[in-house]
């Protein structure tokens, strides 16, 4: 990884912690979780909001254009499917074989 690709990073993952805590402190999300390296090809670190339903998930997409307009809004989903290993074709396509195993392998009764 160059300096300038490692400078982006970090500047990246702080403005993904930035979002998290304005979001948790003045909006109401429960938890936020952002991912400290890249997999595979994958070029985007992802931010995840936590709420108890997906009853915000317009009201975030709304505030994402107005306020975190550098950041790439995708979808909701909720932290049971995450843990189903049920994610976009998109993320998966770009992991190898290894990665991909272990993102789509249900680990919720590691976590019951």
């Amino acid at each position: 990884m160059s300096l300038l690709e490692s400078i982006f990073s970090f500047l990246k993952i702080k403005t993904d912690l930035e979002i998290a805590k304005n979001e948790i402190l003045n909006n109401g999300f429960h938890v936020a979780k952002v991912n400290s390296g890249l997999l595979g090809s994958n070029t985007e670190y992802v931010l995840c909001l936590y709420y108890q339903d997906d009853g915000r998930k317009y009201e975030l997409a709304e505030r994402h254009g107005e306020q975190y307009s550098d950041t790439k809004y995708r979808y909701w989903k909720s932290d049971e499917d995450t843990l189903k290993g049920k994610y976009s074709e998109e993320f998966l396509y770009k992991l190898d074989g290894a990665d991909k195993q272990h993102f789509t392998t249900d680990k919720t009764k590691e976590h019951s």
